[in-house]
């Protein structure tokens, strides 16, 4: 991932976010604009977030689309946080989404896609903010 940038927090649980990721020449770099929101659901033992691309959107105004980018389509992408113990947790990935890469077999598609999904758990692993006992 190259970076994210958070447009808008409507509330402690729903952010709206530019992610804009790297791609290997002769690909345009690729952006989202991600409507996120989650649920704690801990009398369950868990933690849901979904996410969605938007075009619009009340609590701010969406950028166009930079030249040298293309905006890929997420149908529909969310996250699954389960808690193992106290320095570890599972987590549960799935999107669907359309990258807007024209002619690309799908198991080259689906390897990068992979490797996407890498980067964004350890980018997020990064940028958390969590610490033990808090709210």
């Amino acid at each position: 991932m190259k970076s994210a940038e958070e447009l808008a927090s409507p509330s402690r649980f729903h952010k709206v976010v530019k992610s804009m990721l790297k791609m290997p020449f002769p690909l345009l770099g690729r952006e989202a604009m991600i409507d996120g929101r989650g649920w704690d659901v801990m009398e369950h033992n868990r933690v849901v977030i979904s996410s969605m691309s938007v075009e619009s959107h009340p609590d701010v105004k969406i950028p166009p689309c930079a030249k040298d980018r293309v905006r890929v389509d997420i149908k529909c992408g969310g996250f699954l946080l389960v808690p193992i113990d106290d320095d570890s947790t599972h987590v549960t990935v799935m999107f669907n989404l359309n990258p807007k890469v024209p002619y690309l077999p799908s198991s080259i598609m689906n390897f990068f896609l992979r490797h996407v999904v890498n980067q964004i758990h350890s980018s997020m692993e990064k940028k958390s903010h969590f610490k033990p006992g808090s709210p």
